[in-house]
């Protein structure tokens, strides 16, 4: 049985034990597959300590590259410097949005994580093994996510929660918009190996979209329910607010 073959297995049998497949990779001499961290970032009252944030938690995570795409015409120097004073692999640059602001919808991110896109296809290594994942930089997340994400074969999805400061509920059992999606996920509730941009090369965000139909209708371009990945124990537990 070939190295990729028994890792394949494992991978199937033990999806919640993902601490055990480390030591057996670094046994054969192998690093732990990569991760691209793709994070949009824009001008708001709270940016610099949401970005802070999670800034912290990227600095506890081996082998990762982590993209960072300003919405706008150029970067910021504040972000700059704060980057800059870490030792962490990263790639900062700006991407205006290409379509006006007048005619598309008000979905955020969408040119600057097509941006990412495009820089992976052309500056990732084909030899080595890779993962992407969207962090938006107002969320928290598990530093046991990233453990788990790293060994995605195709997509992983796992569950991912709400912050609210408001404590009162509108009412159970009933939907206050009606969407017809075939993934309802969040854009931080799944990772794409890297493999996936170079088989279908098209692949990207579109802006035409209702908010709400951005996630379904970029992973509607290239799988289905059946290959979904789940992790956090088959989907149990929230790793990302």
């Amino acid at each position: 049985m070939s190295d990729k073959q028994f890792v394949s297995i494992y991978f199937l049998l033990s999806f919640t034990d993902k601490a055990q497949l480390r030591p057996y990779l670094e046994s054969l001499g192998k690093q732990v597959p990569l991760i691209y961290i793709i994070t949009p970032t824009y001008k708001r009252p709270t940016r610099y300590p949401d970005f802070l944030r999670l800034l912290h938690t990227v600095l506890h995570l081996e082998n990762i590259h982590w993209l960072i795409i300003e919405d706008g015409k150029t970067t910021d120097p504040v972000l700059e410097k704060l980057l800059s004073a870490y030792d962490i692999r990263y790639t900062y640059f700006a991407q205006k949005n290409n379509v006006d602001p007048k005619k598309r919808k008000k979905i955020k991110g969408v040119d600057q994580r097509n941006a990412a896109l495009s820089w992976i296809r052309f500056n990732h290594n084909y030899a080595e093994s890779a993962v992407l994942y969207f962090a938006d930089d107002d969320n928290a997340y598990s530093l046991e996510l990233f453990d788990e994400i790293r060994f995605t074969q195709k997509i992983s999805i796992f569950p991912v929660g709400l912050l609210n400061d408001d404590i009162i509920v509108v009412g159970f059992g009933k939907q206050k918009k009606k969407y017809q999606r075939k993934f309802a996920v969040d854009m931080a509730s799944f990772a794409i190996n890297v493999d996936v941009l170079f088989k279908n090369p098209k692949l990207q965000f579109a802006s035409n979209y209702s908010n709400g139909y951005l996630e379904t209708k970029f992973l509607e371009q290239f799988t289905d329910l059946s290959e979904l990945e789940p992790l956090a124990d088959n989907c149990t537990k929230v790793k990302r607010i």
